[in-house]
């Protein structure tokens, strides 16, 4: 996100392309969306889980679909 500083005299408040780098986490939880702030010296250890998250997700979604598929033939 970029924002606004809120100090008066900042260039942020001027010039659009001045405005403040801030790293946000969203999430979902119990069905809400949440924005988590993530400190500038975590970004890169954030980043990493977001990707791992990403690959879990993803084996996840591969082993239902394999599943379904064992199912449907047993069925079948």
């Amino acid at each position: 996100m970029h924002r606004l500083c809120g100090k008066p005299g900042c260039r942020c408040q001027k010039d659009r392309r001045h405005r403040h780098r801030s790293l946000y986490l969203g999430l979902k939880l119990k069905g809400k969306q949440h924005m988590v702030y993530v400190p500038k010296d975590w970004e890169a250890r954030v980043r990493e889980w977001v990707d791992r998250h990403r690959e879990i997700r993803d084996v996840l979604e591969k082993l239902s679909l394999a599943c379904i598929k064992r199912l449907q033939t047993r069925m079948g």
